[in-house]
């Protein structure tokens, strides 16, 4: 937990300690509230991921599934054709295609799968590669990789501290990484949907940056 205000926060830890602190630095990401979908969970983050752009060079080339649960994802099914010519969207039966999207997907050469998943299977010789989707009938479909973005929730550590969010949950902050709570700065996944190890990188570099201007500023102040 996080109470108090600029200059004077008070911060809770684990097993009790406590520690004070003139600022906070918010650099905890967010909270992936995966589907529940038997098999998912051992494989997420690996052969299951949300970012092509962070993991899409290292699996280029292979057998490519895209979870489209509704029709605003089928862009990313596109998106992906930039490292794979083996792409199939999965739309989990929960909203109609339209024919015209039809074409269009067949020509970006792109298959659809409409089928109800209820499963993702392992690949026989790595328990933590991706094999195959299970579906509510019909025969497995085999896939090396899987794209699916999970909707995302703050931390119960941020959601206590009351912070402004916008109407996606991600933290507001201005351009000094400044939240609407004076003294807390964000960085990182929990203030932007470019969610990457490089951009959190660069957030934190200049809220870091900041938050010494800040407190240069009020123990020698030359202004």
């Amino acid at each position: 937990g996080i109470d108090g205000e600029r200059g004077a926060f008070g911060v809770r830890l684990e097993g009790g300690a406590e520690a004070g602190a003139r600022r906070v630095l918010l650099a905890v990401g967010m909270v992936d509230v995966l589907p529940e979908l038997p098999g998912l969970a051992a494989l997420w983050g690996d052969t299951v991921f949300q970012c092509p752009f962070c993991h899409g060079h290292a699996v280029r080339g292979q057998r490519w599934a895209v979870f489209v649960p509704d029709p605003a994802m089928i862009e990313a099914a596109a998106l992906v054709r930039a490292w794979t010519d083996d792409v199939v969207a999965l739309t989990d039966a929960r909203w109609e295609v339209t024919a015209e999207l039809r074409v269009r997907l067949q020509a970006a050469g792109i298959q659809l799968d409409e089928r109800r998943v209820v499963g993702l299977h392992a690949a026989p010789e790595r328990s933590d590669r991706l094999g195959a989707v299970a579906f509510a009938e019909g025969p497995p479909l085999g896939r090396d990789v899987m794209l699916l973005r999970p909707p995302q929730r703050q931390t119960p550590l941020v959601a206590a501290l009351g912070l402004a969010v916008d109407p996606m949950g991600l933290v507001v902050a201005d351009e000094r990484r400044q939240t609407s709570r004076p003294g807390v700065y964000a960085a990182g996944d929990l203030a932007t949907m470019m969610q990457t190890a490089l951009g959190g990188a660069a957030a934190g570099m200049l809220a870091a940056a900041m938050v010494i201007h800040d407190l240069t500023g009020e123990d020698y102040p030359l202004k």
